[in-house]
């Protein structure tokens, strides 16, 4: 049974897209340097959408679902920082 979600970014409209198994976890990804937003179901490791752009200010994460037999849930995990030494 596929499913299909849409998602969007400031700079684009929005983006359709299929996954094919039922989604149990959204795995998110920013790397703030390189302008990279991705989600990706950690299961399988399948990238399901991954967003360019330029960040100038703070990123605050919004995810939403309008599902009321199964609301998202966000769980929570161990953040990794890591910092490169450019000189």
């Amino acid at each position: 049974m596929d499913s299909e979600y849409s998602s969007h970014s400031p700079e684009q409209s929005a983006t359709v897209f299929t996954v094919k198994q039922k989604l149990q976890r959204v795995r998110v990804q920013l790397d703030y340097d390189r302008g990279t937003v991705s989600f990706s179901d950690p299961v399988t490791k399948d990238c399901l959408c991954r967003f360019r752009t330029s960040f100038t200010e703070t990123v605050f994460p919004f995810i939403f679902n309008h599902c009321t037999t199964s609301p998202l849930r966000i769980l929570p995990v161990k953040l990794f920082i890591t910092a490169e030494n450019h000189s």
